[in-house]
């Protein structure tokens, strides 16, 4: 008996010294969510670009995501190239930039969108505030799980509980004398592979000046889906009716 319970404090001691080194507790592995070639689509639903000039200035539609963008314009992305290793997670995308119509032709630019696997690489006070539209568009997966291991500085709030979101809440010029010169606030949802799905940004008294939204499925193919999904529980009705009518002859 006595060299039973040495055997089992033996095993305890063991284990809890184990578990107590940081070198064995694993850290959880982020991946990513997007696969090569997959498409994405987004459309601009509001765009007040004379809010955006004043709060932003002039060039705020010249570079990054809000390059060219004007209200009912769409951006595509096409997923090219994806990579990973223990310290770097790396997408490579063809990007259409905010086209009026869905003949999308050469793609623009190319693009190279890098994360850290481990996201207390990053550090603290965390922030984007470097270009619009202060929010990466893509993130590792499980997005919900990475965005609550960063590190964010003051003016992010994150909420992955439900829908990983981050919120933005800037005073007038915080990030530089009279930018922006009016306070906003931005709410950015990522959908399960991590892909931005939307974007808000307002001002005071919750008056929306920017809404973009991610796009299911291609608006021209609604109709047409609508179209065969009618046609078909006709053509079910159709049967249906002619089966009865025949049982009642015999």
């Amino acid at each position: 008996m006595r060299l039973n319970l040495k055997f089992t404090y033996l095993m305890i001691t063991i284990l809890l010294s184990l578990v107590s080194n940081p070198s064995f507790l694993q850290q959880q592995s982020f991946t990513i969510g997007v696969k090569k070639n997959e498409e994405f689509v987004w459309n601009c639903n509001v765009c007040n670009s004379i809010e955006m000039e004043e709060i932003f200035g002039s060039s705020w539609d010249n570079l990054g995501f809000f390059e060219n963008l004007s209200l009912n314009r769409k951006m595509k992305w096409k997923i090219n190239l994806i990579e990973s290793n223990t310290t770097s997670l790396i997408i490579n995308v063809n990007s259409w930039v905010w086209k009026e119509s869905d003949n999308w032709g050469i793609e623009d630019k190319n693009l190279t969108i890098f994360h850290y696997a481990v996201p207390s690489d990053y550090g603290n006070n965390l922030n984007y505030t470097s270009s619009l539209p202060f929010i990466p568009i893509w993130f590792p997966v499980p997005v919900g799980d990475y965005m609550g291991e960063l590190s964010f500085s003051d003016i992010y709030d994150i909420d992955n509980r439900v829908l990983a979101t981050i919120n933005i809440n800037m005073a007038k010029s915080k990030i530089s004398f009279n930018y922006p010169s009016k306070s906003i606030s931005i709410i950015a949802i990522y959908n399960s592979k991590g892909i931005l799905s939307s974007y808000k940004l307002y001002i005071e008294e919750n008056i929306v000046i920017m809404d973009i939204a991610l796009v299911d499925l291609p608006f021209y193919t609604i109709p047409s889906t609508i179209g065969l999904i009618s046609a078909f529980l006709i053509s079910i009705g159709i049967y249906i009716y002619f089966k009865r009518k025949n049982r009642a002859k015999e």
